[in-house]
């Protein structure tokens, strides 16, 4: 999955998600220690990289950087025994290998692989500089097809080798942020609201009934 970030703030903001800097529902803070960054580590580190790799002239409406999400289907993971050496260490590896061949390691601000949630992923943050050092996300995720071509070549540079199939070309379907999700699950009954107390056992390892709910 792509996400054009177009301002410092959006940035910020994908980055204290990733490297855990709020409250994070999905993840399982005990297992936060697990997770591991290549490159800029925290939101600051981040913002002073992009700051280093952006052209000093640029549009105002351009995209800043892409966050990149690289995962697999839980069944991939389960089907490989959850070996980080294998459907981790390797798979992830592989696709910051193609990343940085797509975009140009120098432009690949960090990288980080989430091992606290139940299906492993990595977020890659990645300036849309192009080879004539122009700012321009177009190049790399303008339209339908240059999608579906990004998709294909992932999957037959990265995927493939490790038994994936590749997603449905021309599906409609969309993806649904967790807290988007949970509010739908909350407000059809089905899910416990979280409150503070909850949120603060949960940073120092305890799992309240809701939480665990």
């Amino acid at each position: 999955r792509a996400k054009k970030l177009k301002t410092m703030g959006a940035v910020s903001r994908s980055a204290q998600h990733t490297f855990r800097m709020q409250p994070t529902p999905n993840a399982d803070p005990a297992l936060t220690g697990r997770n591991r960054t290549v490159g800029a580590k925290g939101s600051d580190q981040v913002l002073a990289a992009l700051v280093r790799t952006l052209p000093t002239k640029r549009r105002k409406d351009a995209v800043l950087a892409i966050e990149y999400l690289v995962t697999a289907s839980p069944e991939a993971f389960k089907r490989h025994g959850g070996r980080l050496d294998d459907m981790g260490d390797g798979y992830f590896a592989d696709a910051l290998k193609w990343l940085k061949t797509r975009h140009g390691a120098a432009n690949v601000l960090s990288a980080t692989v989430h091992l606290d949630e139940s299906t492993p992923h990595m977020v890659v943050y990645v300036v849309p500089m192009t080879a004539d050092k122009r700012l321009s996300c177009r190049d790399f995720l303008g339209g339908p097809e240059k999608l579906r071509a990004m998709q294909t070549s992932f999957h037959a540079e990265v995927g493939a080798r490790r038994g994936l199939e590749r997603g449905v070309e021309g599906s409609k379907a969309k993806h649904e942020a967790v807290s988007a999700f949970y509010s739908t699950m909350a407000a059809a009954g089905q899910a416990p609201v979280l409150k503070a107390r909850d949120y603060a056992a949960a940073a120092v390892g305890v799992k309240t009934e809701a939480w665990q709910r």
